[in-house]
């Protein structure tokens, strides 16, 4: 809600609460042992790994990180009356975190007379990529697979399988929700249903998969069950292919 909440300040009330946000924001990321590569407006991209990382690690570490920036937001959220002075009409700050794991090309990059150490390939596009769907989702944490099966220790849902931007191929994706043994009782619990709903979904079980993410809603108020049920009463009446594997561009 950047835009949003930029319209409602002065240059000198952006600057202040900007700064405080990405200080905060930057905290989880320096203690966890990751590398701030830049600020990309009120955006920051970060990397772990080897030599930054212990190699064995470095997933956890990530997971660590957003899952503390997720408490950092609530603390800001917090202090914003006392920060901006202003008592009423400021919107709640939300963020997105899109975490990927693979190969990197890291290294001094730039033009021949400027350059910064920074890092490239698809796996920076993929976390870019997932941060995005999170809006979409109604999600905070986005990770791949690969970060899931690397990461120790954490409470995860299954959410989807979407296509890589950069590659064409499918990338499964999941939602970062807790450490392990902090989840709420009746979150668990809809995350089982969520998961048998999506096992319907993914085999056009349509009528099943609607009950199921419906139940979600009615419970948890889950916003990626309203997109599924949305999803599914739009492929009700437009069937994919028998040989769809549940893959959504």
């Amino acid at each position: 809600g950047f835009s949003s909440i930029s319209e409602k300040l002065t240059a000198e009330g952006l600057v202040k609460l900007i700064n405080q946000y990405l200080t905060m924001a930057s905290e989880p990321i320096n203690q966890s042992h990751g590398v701030i590569d830049k600020f990309i407006g009120d955006a920051i991209v970060a990397f772990w790994g080897p030599p930054f990382t212990d190699e064995d690690n470095h997933a956890t570490s990530a997971c660590q990180a957003a899952l503390a920036q997720a408490a950092q937001l609530r603390k800001l959220n917090h202090m914003m009356p006392d920060l901006m002075g202003i008592r009423q009409g400021l919107p709640p700050i939300q963020i997105r975190v899109g975490l990927a794991t693979g190969e990197l090309l890291m290294g001094n990059m730039g033009s021949a007379d400027s350059k910064s150490y920074t890092v490239m390939g698809n796996t920076t596009a993929l976390a870019e990529q997932l941060e995005s769907a999170s809006k979409v989702y109604g999600t905070q944490i986005l990770i791949t697979e690969e970060t899931k099966n690397l990461a120790e220790g954490f409470e995860v849902r299954e959410l989807d399988t979407l296509l890589n931007e950069e590659t064409g191929r499918p990338v499964r994706i999941y939602e970062l929700l807790a450490e392990e043994g902090d989840l709420d009782v009746g979150v668990k619990g809809m995350c089982k249903v969520f998961e048998q709903g999506l096992h319907a979904y993914r085999n056009q079980q349509w009528d099943l998969a609607h009950t199921h993410f419906e139940h979600c809603v009615e419970q948890q108020n889950d916003a990626p069950s309203k997109v599924f049920l949305e999803r599914v009463n739009t492929l009700r009446h437009t069937p994919p292919a028998e040989d769809w594997h549940g893959i959504w561009a």
